[in-house]
């Protein structure tokens, strides 16, 4: 299986005819069941010279030159310029590579993807989506008839609080993200999806989130006040007072309670 697996990766990179390939765009075999899998991204093969532009001292992965939003990518916390190394343990140096990986996998599937960003390693887990927007039914029992009952953005959300409450942040995040994908616009999912990863100790991931929460909704009080607190455990103590006296202003007790040990009017 394996020389197989080699075999197909090479005649997949020698028909490759262009530097700029979107791993989504291009024609995947759906996986099994028939349904295909989709990352939402758009990449371009490093080179020597792109490497030595951004600083880099290997030429081995792939350039993220864009992608869509909403997408898995965007939702997991990819950005423009990140450099792909890595998905679920496989070292990418083509875009046939990481096509041929996602193409195989259901989505709704959960894949590591390690990346270069500013010279640091970091990896996202990235729930793979659905290019056409086909949601996959849960099916449940009702009288002895079985029913098939569409995940709503909601349902998700409750559940990730479900699981954060037992301990469970990973699955959390899981939900929460699952969230997102159905309802993009959920600052809700996003402040909890923050306070599940702040639970993790992966502040600048918790600190996005929250940021994203109160871009969809600058009053969201708690956002502030949760980002506020997550950047104080990542040492930017000013930025965590300047984001308390926001919250404080909007309501918020923690905040107010915060700034008020510290002598600190909002």
């Amino acid at each position: 299986m394996k020389k197989i697996f080699l075999i197909i990766i090479a005649v997949m990179m020698l028909c490759s005819v262009t530097t700029i390939a979107a791993a989504d765009d291009q024609p995947q075999q759906p996986a099994s069941g028939g349904r295909q899998s989709w990352l939402g991204i758009k990449t371009r093969q490093l080179t020597s010279v792109i490497a030595q532009q951004m600083g880099l001292k290997d030429d081995k992965g792939l350039l993220l030159v864009d992608f869509v939003e909403g997408g898995p990518a965007a939702i997991a916390g990819l950005k423009k310029g990140d450099i792909i190394v890595e998905c679920e343990g496989v070292k990418i140096s083509e875009t046939a590579q990481i096509t041929l990986l996602v193409s195989v996998e259901t989505p709704g599937t959960i894949v590591p993807i390690k990346i270069i960003r500013d010279g640091n390693s970091m990896t996202f887990n990235v729930t793979l989506g659905e290019p056409r927007n086909q949601a996959q039914p849960a099916v449940s029992l009702h009288n002895g008839v079985t029913e098939v009952k569409p995940d709503d953005a909601e349902t998700c959300n409750k559940r990730g609080l479900a699981y954060r409450k037992s301990g469970n942040y990973q699955q959390a995040i899981d939900e929460y993200t699952k969230a997102i994908q159905l309802k993009p616009d959920f600052a809700t999912a996003y402040n909890n999806r923050g306070v599940a990863y702040k639970k993790m100790g992966n502040y600048q991931q918790a600190i996005d989130d929250y940021s994203k929460a109160i871009e969809l909704n600058p009053d969201y009080a708690i956002a502030y006040s949760n980002r506020g607190l997550a950047y104080r455990k990542a040492g930017n103590d000013q930025q965590a007072i300047n984001d308390f006296k926001t919250a404080a202003r909007l309501g918020d007790k923690v905040a107010q309670d915060e700034l008020t040990k510290k002598g600190i009017e909002w």
